[in-house]
């Protein structure tokens, strides 16, 4: 029944995100990580090997850019403008490694369940524990909250950081149980189960190793573990002499991910506030995992929102309230106690106790909890051991489909840009990412007049957010509104000096709404970090023949027409000239 159980769950889970194969990339980290990452431009071997010596874009997580930078090298095609990578190739590397974090969480289910069998009276035959052990690993694989993690090419990193830490906990706990057995009291040479087991655990280390170079949330582990532990009523002693190697690998990696990226001064907020914002952090948690609707990528959730809103007075403290009530209600219903813990400490390091870069948007994300839905998971497999066969089945196929089809509809959010965006600011108005990244897509769109409204609400949300202005001044110029273009423009600059291409659309937009003197020492700088581009040069000539400049307008005439024979705006001007 086993591989019929793991053919089954490969299949169904298979089925729910399949549809992601056929995503785009996202302009949200996706460029930063895969498509524009310089380590992928070209992939080469050089780069597999730097991706080991030095972090990238402040994470040092080399087992993820070694997987991009291989398939990039396996899939990617060279053209002249750099390495071409095909979105559906990396979706369906997140895709193929959560099915595989399915398998091996039934697997887990199954060795827990199994760890358990006799602790509340009679043990229940094979194919029971089997069976609920699917249900779990389908609740854990189907339930809305896994989709961000699927769907996001960028969070393979949670993804492979998931497939190596189940394959840890796994390897942990079959270390401790039999060397692995299918029946740890099987006639076996202590010597050679003792060996088994050692080699289980210096495995179970190892997968550790690799699930935090994956990414450094993976230090919470120990914790984890130790909760499993206690759930199996194992000695405290021997877990804690078995886990502190563990603890010396995360405290190691923490130490270095605080090296590579130190907390930004605007994300400050007193120490003392910090349990505040992870207590939201958890309440947040909580709520999704029973009512998973309104998801999004950017829930708006400063650490600054947290703290201006009221209820977060007394709603911190709901999370607190829950741990304890599963503490107290431990010797009856031990599975919902270790359920509810797992869930909690798996998003530890991410709950906002430390400042971290993705707080500047929200301090809570659905992929951050990938791995804590083992907990839950555990806790309904329990159930469906326990309960009746007739009501646990109908149950549990309700849950499955309902869980199964919502993430259906939650991964169509996921498919472009646009939609991705839209649906964002569905959830969350306040979005300024994505109407800054809305705007932006309408302006590639050739649609200014659909950019200009989004990009006027970034600005309102964030006077001084360079990319909102310097975007806002791009689509008044695109639509011939240059005299309002010069605002935003000189204002973005303010916040962004030297941008390039605000420095030459200043200059174009002074220089057209009939300002030739301001637009001359923009549009000078402008030639000058782009002698090439027959715009800049051309809108420079425009400007020094309203200044009456004749003799340096035909000099940049006759250099324009050198680089760019033919350009119809300077053949025309020079036709004027004859």
């Amino acid at each position: 029944m086993r591989f019929a159980y793991t053919l089954a769950l490969i299949i169904i889970v298979g089925a729910v995100f399949g549809g992601v194969v056929t995503h785009d990339f996202l302009v949200w980290d996706d460029d930063v990580f895969v498509y524009r990452n310089p380590l992928l431009q070209p992939p080469s071997w050089a780069h597999l090997a730097q991706v080991w010596r030095e972090p990238y874009a402040h994470l040092y997580a080399p087992v993820t850019y070694s997987v991009w930078v291989l398939l990039g090298m396996a899939t990617g095609r060279d053209t002249p403008a750099g390495t071409v990578l095909t979105p559906g190739i990396f979706h369906a590397a997140s895709l193929m490694v959560h099915i595989l974090n399915a398998v091996i969480a039934f697997f887990l289910l199954r060795l827990v369940l199994r760890g358990t069998d006799g602790q509340d009276g009679d043990s229940p035959p094979n194919a029971a524990t089997d069976r609920a052990a699917l249900i779990g690993a389908l609740v854990f694989a189907l339930h809305p909250l896994q989709v961000e993690a699927v769907a996001w090419a960028s969070e393979l990193k949670d993804l492979l950081a998931g497939l190596f830490g189940l394959s840890a906990l796994y390897l942990y706990l079959a270390a401790g149980s039999g060397a692995g057995s299918e029946n740890p009291s099987e006639e076996m040479a202590a010597g050679a189960r003792v060996s088994q087991a050692r080699a289980l655990y210096v495995a179970s280390t190892l997968a550790f190793a690799l699930a935090l170079l994956s990414k450094p949330n993976a230090a919470v582990l120990p914790l984890l573990a130790g909760a499993l532990d206690w759930y199996l009523r194992r000695r405290p002693r021997r877990s804690v002499a078995l886990l502190l190697p563990w603890v010396v690998l995360a405290g190691a990696l923490a130490v270095l991910t605080r090296h590579v990226q130190p907390p930004s001064p605007e994300l400050y907020v007193s120490p003392l506030l910090r349990p505040l914002i992870a207590g939201d952090a958890l309440a947040f948690y909580l709520e999704k995992l029973v009512w998973p609707l309104g998801l999004a990528a950017d829930y708006g959730r400063t650490p600054q929102w947290v703290l201006a809103q009221g209820t977060t007075r007394w709603a911190w403290g709901l999370p607190f309230v829950v741990l304890a009530a599963a503490l107290l209600l431990r010797r009856r219903w031990p599975a919902l106690t270790v359920g509810v813990w797992f869930y909690c400490l798996a998003p530890l390091a991410s709950l906002g106790l430390m400042a971290f870069d993705f707080q500047q948007y929200s301090t809570v994300a659905d992929h951050y909890i990938y791995l804590g839905l083992v907990g839950p998971a555990l806790t309904v497999a329990w159930l469906a051991r326990s309960g009746p066969r007739l009501w646990t089945t109908a149950g549990a196929a309700l849950l499955i489909g309902l869980l199964g089809g919502l993430s259906v509809i939650q991964l169509m959010t996921w498919g472009d840009n646009t939609g991705f965006w839209r649906h964002t600011l569905e959830v969350n108005p306040r979005s300024l990412v994505a109407h800054n990244n809305l705007g932006a897509g309408y302006m590639l769109a050739q649609r200014p007049d659909l950019a200009e409204p989004h990009l006027r609400a970034a600005v309102v949300l964030r006077p001084d957010d360079a990319d909102a202005l310097i975007n806002l001044g791009i689509s008044l110029v695109q639509q011939g509104r240059f005299a309002e273009a010069v605002e935003p423009l000189r204002r973005g600059l303010t916040n962004r000096p030297g941008d390039p291409k605000a420095v030459l659309l200043l200059g174009i937009s002074l220089g057209e709404a009939g300002r030739p003197q301001e637009a001359l020492g923009y549009l000078e700088r402008g030639v000058a970090a782009n002698p090439r581009d027959p715009m800049a040069r051309m809108a420079l000539v425009d400007v020094l023949l309203k200044l009456g400049r004749k003799d340096e307008a035909r000099a940049h005439l006759d250099t324009l027409l050198r680089d760019n024979p033919g350009f119809p705006p300077a053949e025309e001007a020079l036709e004027q000239w004859r």
